[in-house]
């Protein structure tokens, strides 16, 4: 930065004079700005010129503007000095030579790399009185005002600093006092008092870790009196823009560098106000002040924890908000958010456990000794944030698992390590989601069936896992399920019987719909068969069906399962017959017997064992090798022969006595065999006959009686 500024080669002329004090003690100004900082404090003015920020624009801005002498100005009295616990205040009790404060502002600000806390302060006054100059900065860690209805109550660890200057001088000398309650003798440990509470002995800052400056020339400020946080009385005249020599002052200074703020631990102050002393002494009388104003200045961080309902499964999340906002503004079902279990550690043995409110927020976080951890202020370093396993705990519509996925995935406990530094705030959002669940029902099966499994798999049908389905009460259906699927997961499916598991029925896929049903099911039936076959007339009684051989209607078919009959059908016109809604199983095809046919397939009478296997629906063959389902039959007949002698005996007297002649024995064959005889009878039928197309030959044998 050019060094062209009137106040501060002003400065620098009085070097030799600095360095007098310097021996003696006393702290000089650095002539440069602070390592780090971009704000000049060192120039003795309030407008930007060749540096970054000056009170223009310094950051975290706030003022005061305090009332002239007449106009009701606040003031101290009845002999209240920097030890005097409760300010006395009184109104209008300035004397003529001393600092009449017109304006107090105050700035911050945190920068990184490194980390630095820096401090910005400036007084206005009306005039520049003869005598020196001694103005108090006092910054409290409290805003809660004691009794005097205007300054903060002290605590143990406030801080007041002291802007000094020489009469006549320009080179402010900075040193700072602690508010101590004991820890010794009074008398020792106090600047100026004998007794506890007191300012403690005054801690000089060195030159590296503050710039100083007043205005040597006028000045121009600025600032409008009635804008930041505490504008002026309305109605008032706007305080002059044109300040005289020696009436402004700034300073900055490093607050951890300077010690005032405690580095690698959390300390900073939340109210700040101005003073002026009538003389150099410590104790002597404080006369004018600019009220307090509120100030957020520290060397501590802050960490935000706040948990989210990963509904798209990114391991971010949304910056729509729709993934931390209960519906039905937002995509999160009510208490997902709430009760999650969550742990910080972090230096010093810092440690405190918590859970989340209705929002998701770690508003309370209790230490070991059951007081609540202030997570707005937390000594800088390394933090771990742990959600803890959360046993039991369930999300979304149906009470499904969770696994972690920011940071993931990761089945709980899941871990985040976070760097809080000096000031701002570091957010930790823990992303959790479900795992999604698959349910396979099997519906319709048997009453009497069991042993049924499904089988899954999502990509690699090789690798795959089997589950046993179990009957749900007393319906038909059959249910299994299985988890830990993330969204958009395809799950595949078969089932099948436990007794013969080659044998498999695809299901219909599953894909998997996330958060917040987390559940998907499908159901595919038991599934049944038709049985179906032939019934033929043998023409040619051979045992198989030829080409000449025709469909006959009207037989009765029996199906049987064990040795009961559970379902019966005839014969239609083309031969055919068939069972529907057949379960899987074996089972006996038996055909009833028909007056007057004979059965020829299958021979002597058999029946035809089937077996339906799961998931075929036609069934039309049986045996092995397989052959056709067919019951062949064949009419039976019966021959009738009869030998009847026309001519008869006659006696002398011309009756008839008998027949001329006699069969003495009829005998039929049919292929070679039997198949009646008679003796002494004029007559014989034959056995039940299957024709077969053949002859029956019949031999009769008569005489002549």
């Amino acid at each position: 930065m050019k060094d062209s500024n009137l106040s501060r080669r002003h400065v620098a002329r009085l070097l030799g004079v600095a360095a007098v004090i310097g021996a003696l003690g006393v702290s000089i100004p650095v002539f440069a700005n602070l390592p780090n900082s971009t704000f000049d404090a060192g120039d003795g003015n309030l407008v930007l010129n060749d540096e970054a920020k000056d009170w223009v624009n310094a950051p975290n801005f706030a003022q005061r503007i305090d009332l002239l002498k007449g106009q009701g100005d606040d003031a101290m009295g009845n002999g209240t000095s920097e030890d005097t616990e409760v300010p006395s205040l009184v109104t209008d009790g300035i004397p003529p030579n001393k600092s009449d404060i017109t304006r107090f502002y105050v700035g911050s600000e945190t920068i990184s790399n490194p980390l630095k806390n820096f401090l910005y302060l400036a007084w206005e006054r009306i005039t520049d009185p003869s005598g020196t100059t001694n103005f108090d900065f006092e910054l409290n860690q409290s805003t809660t005002i004691s009794s005097n209805g205007k300054t903060p109550i002290r605590t143990p660890g406030d801080v007041l600093i002291k802007y000094d200057l020489a009469n006549g001088g320009t080179n402010p000398v900075l040193g700072f006092h602690r508010w101590i309650t004991g820890g010794g003798s009074a008398g020792s440990l106090c600047e100026a008092s004998s007794k506890f509470p007191c300012w403690d002995k005054v801690h000089m800052i060195a030159g590296v870790n503050f710039e100083a400056a007043i205005n040597a020339v006028d000045v121009l400020d600025p600032i409008n009196p009635t804008a930041g946080p505490n504008p002026a009385t309305p109605g008032t005249n706007p305080l002059a823009r044109t300040l005289s020599v020696r009436t402004f002052g700034e300073a900055a200074i490093d607050l951890v560098g300077a010690g005032i703020l405690p580095q690698g631990s959390c300390a900073g102050f939340a109210s700040a106000y101005l003073k002026s002393r009538s003389s150099d002494a410590f104790n002597s009388a404080i006369k004018d002040f600019a009220a307090p104003t509120n100030i957020n200045v520290n060397n501590c961080g802050a960490l935000s924890v706040n948990k989210y309902i990963d509904i798209d499964e990114s391991g971010t999340q949304s910056i729509t908000g729709n993934e931390s906002t209960i519906a039905p503004l937002g995509g999160v079902i009510s208490p997902d958010l709430t009760g999650w279990n969550i742990t910080i550690a972090g230096p010093g043995s810092f440690s405190c456990t918590g859970s989340t409110n209705s929002s998701g927020a770690l508003a309370s976080c209790l230490k070991a000794d059951n007081t609540a951890a202030n997570l707005s202020a937390l000594a800088p370093g390394t933090y771990t944030v742990t959600e803890n396993a959360n046993a039991g705990k369930t999300i979304g519509h149906n009470a499904s698992a969770f696994f972690n996925t920011d940071p993931g995935p990761a089945a709980p406990p899941s871990s985040e390590q976070v760097v809080v530094g000096l000031g701002g705030t570091v957010n930790v959002n823990l992303g959790n989601t479900c795992y999604n669940r698959a349910t396979f029902q099997v519906t319709g099966v048997p009453n009497d069936q069991s042993g049924l499994f499904v089988r899954y798999w999502t990509t690699d049908p090789t690798s795959f896992t089997d589950v046993n389905l179990a009957k749900q009460g007393t319906t038909s259906t059959w249910q299994a399920t299985a988890g830990g699927f993330r969204k958009g997961t395809v799950v595949h499916w078969q089932f099948g019987l436990n007794s013969d598991k080659t044998v498999r029925v695809n299901g219909p896929a599953q894909t998997m719909p996330g958060y917040p049903s987390c559940v998907q099911s499908a159901s595919t039936p038991f599934g049944t068969a038709t049985i179906s076959g032939l019934k033929y007339k043998d023409l040619d009684v051979d045992g198989t069906m030829d080409a000449a051989d025709t469909a006959t209607a009207g037989f009765t078919i029996q199906l049987k399962k064990g040795g009961d009959v559970i379902a019966t059908t005839r014969s239609s016109a083309t031969g055919a017959f068939s069972f529907t809604n057949v379960d899987p199983g074996t089972y006996t095809l038996h055909e009833a017997t028909t007056t007057g046919w004979i059965q020829t397939e299958p021979a002597s009478n058999g029946d035809i064992t089937i077996n339906v296997p799961l998931g075929v629906a036609s069934v039309t063959t049986y045996g092995n090798p397989a052959v056709p389902i067919r019951f062949g039959n064949s009419p039976l007949s019966k021959i009738g022969v009869t030998f009847s002698s026309l001519g008869q005996l006659r006696d002398a007297d011309g009756n008839n006595t008998g027949p001329a002649t006699r069969a003495t024995s009829i005998d039929c064959t049919h292929g070679g065999a039997s198949v009646g005889s008679s003796t002494n009878s004029n007559t014989n039928t034959t056995n039940e006959l299957d024709l077969n197309k053949s002859q029956v030959t019949c031999v009769i044998t008569y005489e002549d009686p």
